[in-house]
């Protein structure tokens, strides 16, 4: 059997995937509309405050892809100990 943090830390993985998906709905959806290249911003508007409010969103970015490669990462070993489980469970029977 699986130790008992890693029930939970199971238990809570599930629980997200099953979250994050409940809001699917099985109606089909139009491909979203292209989205326009944004225009760069002009040397001479890329005052202090421009350079502060971009080198904030790059850190915002960052954090972002960081969160989901741990997600992807902690579904990743919720597969691998279901699939631990399930070969267990096999070989009981």
């Amino acid at each position: 059997t699986l130790s008992l943090p890693l029930q939970m830390a199971f238990s809570l993985q599930m629980q997200n995937i099953l979250m994050s998906s409940a809001h699917v709905s099985s109606t089909s959806v139009s491909p979203a509309p292209k989205k326009k290249k944004p225009t760069p911003v002009p040397p001479e508007l890329k005052d202090e405050t421009y350079l502060e409010r971009r080198a904030k969103n790059n850190d915002s970015a960052k954090r972002s892809r960081e969160a989901r490669r741990k997600k992807e990462e902690e579904a990743h070993a919720g597969l691998q100990i279901l699939t631990l489980e399930n070969q267990r469970l096999k070989i009981d029977l």
